[in-house]
This record gives structure tokens, sequence and C-alpha cells, in this order.
């Protein structure tokens, strides 16, 4: 073994010895309190992921309502609803900038009451 693994296998040791001090220093009930805050983060982050596939799968749906409402041919149809999708693209860039920056738990946390 080089050295640099003995680096790697010793800083390994020393996170989980910090892993376990720090579960010794909460008590139960802030361990509880703890996990109920990951299942409702899990849960938001589920829900939005849901959403976000509902609303992709309801533009395919919706258009042939919308072109007749609107007396649209199909090229209309298919523009209104790829719109959808470029906006959807457009917008990747900017989200992914703000996971990087700001992290999934702050942004989900306040979306959530947006």
């Amino acid at each position: 073994m080089g050295l640099g693994m003995t680096a790697v296998i010793d800083d390994t040791k020393s996170t989980a010895q910090g892993l376990m001090l720090a579960e010794e220093l909460l008590s139960p009930a802030e361990t509880t309190k703890k996990s109920h805050l990951a299942w409702l983060i899990w849960g938001v982050s589920a829900a939005f992921v849901l959403f976000q596939f509902f609303l992709q799968l309801s533009s395919g749906e919706m258009v042939g309502g919308l072109m007749k409402s609107f007396g649209l041919t199909a090229l209309g149809g298919g523009v209104l609803a790829s719109a959808y999708y470029y906006i959807y693209v457009a917008l990747q860039t900017p989200a992914g900038m703000l996971m990087d920056r700001y992290g999934p738990r702050l942004l989900l946390s306040l979306v959530q009451w947006w």
C-alpha cells in the first residue's frame, strides 16, 4: 500500500469517527425529528418529479382539444405543444446552476412555500 492509500484510509476512519460522535450527541427526539424532516424533503422532491412527469404527458392529451378550440392546423398544434419543451429546455441551465450553487435541499424547501 502506498502513501496515498494510507491517507485515504486514515481520512475515512476520521470521517466515520466524526459521524459516530455526531450521532451520539443527538438525543432520540432530535434523531426522530431529523428523520421526519428527511422524509418530508424526500416527499416534496418526489411530488415535484411526479408533477413534472404529469406536465410532460399532459401536453399530448391537450393538443386535440386546443386544436379544435383555436382552429389550429396540425402544424399549429405541434408548435403549441412543443412550446412547453422549448421553455423547459431553456430553463434547465439556470435551474442546474441554482442547484449547483445552493443545493437541492435549500431550493426545494424554498419552492415548497412559494
